[in-house]
Order: C-alpha cells, then structure tokens, then sequence
C-alpha cells in the first residue's frame, strides 16, 4: 500500500491515470488508519491471549504505568 503513495508512477492514458488517483485516494487513508492501528497495538494492547501465537511475538515483558 504504502508504494502506491510513495512511488512515482508513469500513465498510459487517461483511464490509467484516473485509476491510479483513485488508488491512491483509498491508499493514503489506509496506510494512515493501518499505521494508527499499528501504534496502539504496540504500546496499549500487551495482552497475548487473544491469539494462540501471539505468545511468540511478545518474549520481552513491558510494563506500562497507569
């Protein structure tokens, strides 16, 4: 997603172009909304038990103040 916004494109024709605004339309808030998303899962969510291989991913324990 995020080479659709950072990477510059050649067009071959107006409905070329066309699609890739609309691509691009979709893809910026996208890749804002999965970067949000990413953030609050890193630092509020430390939980591992609402997938069973979610154990793997967090080894280091993190403990945040309230």
């Amino acid at each position: 997603m995020s080479g659709v916004v950072f990477v510059p494109w050649i067009n071959f024709g107006q409905w070329d172009l066309t699609r890739k605004r609309l691509m691009l339309a979709l893809a910026i808030p996208g890749l804002v909304v999965m970067t949000v998303i990413a953030f609050v899962y890193f630092y509020k969510v430390q939980s591992t038990t609402f997938c069973w291989w979610c154990k793997h991913m967090d080894c280091i324990p993190v403990h945040v103040p309230d």
